[in-house]
């Protein structure tokens, strides 16, 4: 493979996050509006569906089949409601108003998936969480793609925004490597792979060490 071309599926490989996005049961369920039917609407129709809720900033609540529309394709998150089938019936929610996303991949609703609008574009994964800490990832393609780009790990502590993983670091090194040398330099440790269990061990040091600071 030559340089140029290797370079070239370097660069396939750090865009694939929204070109491939994740399949669920529910995709081909969604019923299709005659607005969305045109050749440009394939993000709409690719844009992964799962059961689950959406909590707006006034506090309403929608329950039914979520659609998490890639960023930036439209400013709205469709939802049909539970117990309707036409998409007469898609509820389109701005994304500037919710607060909260709350998905289930599983029947038994109890491994919920939540994204969380944390004021700037775009709705990101809630990976851990405590207090006013949290750390977030772009895993299904939905924050800002302009200024952070797909599957980007983010740290918000006390309003201070940390970037701490990039789609270019995904393709040389696991995220759990990158955790391990982000917590030895941030909290100035010299800890090794072997004293953390798994990669949830880590975020959740992070945002105890996070929330100790304050």
């Amino acid at each position: 493979m030559s340089k140029i071309t290797a370079f070239g599926f370097l660069l396939l490989l750090a865009g694939c996050g929204v070109q491939t996005p994740r399949k669920t049961p529910f995709v081909k369920t969604f019923p299709l509006p005659k607005y969305e039917n045109s050749p440009g609407a394939r993000a709409y129709r690719w844009a992964p569906v799962d059961k689950g809720f959406v909590v707006t900033k006034n506090r309403d609540t929608i329950a039914g089949l979520v659609k998490l529309i890639f960023f930036p394709y439209g400013d709205h998150i469709p939802v049909l409601p539970t117990g309707k089938q036409a998409a007469e019936a898609i509820i389109n929610v701005r994304r500037k108003n919710i607060e909260l996303i709350r998905t289930f991949q599983d029947s038994t609703n109890r491994t919920p998936t939540d994204y969380a609008n944390i004021d700037f574009d775009g709705l990101w994964r809630v990976l851990a969480r405590k207090d006013s800490t949290g750390l977030f990832d772009n895993y299904d393609g939905m924050g800002n793609g302009q200024k952070y780009s797909e599957k980007r790990m983010i740290l918000v502590s006390k309003g201070e925004k940390v970037l701490m993983y990039s789609g270019w670091q995904s393709l040389f090194q696991s995220r759990n490597t990158y955790l391990l040398r982000f917590i030895n330099k941030r909290y100035h440790q010299h800890y090794k792979k072997a004293e953390f269990k798994d990669l949830q061990a880590e975020m959740d040091y992070i945002i105890n060490k996070e929330n100790e600071k304050y």
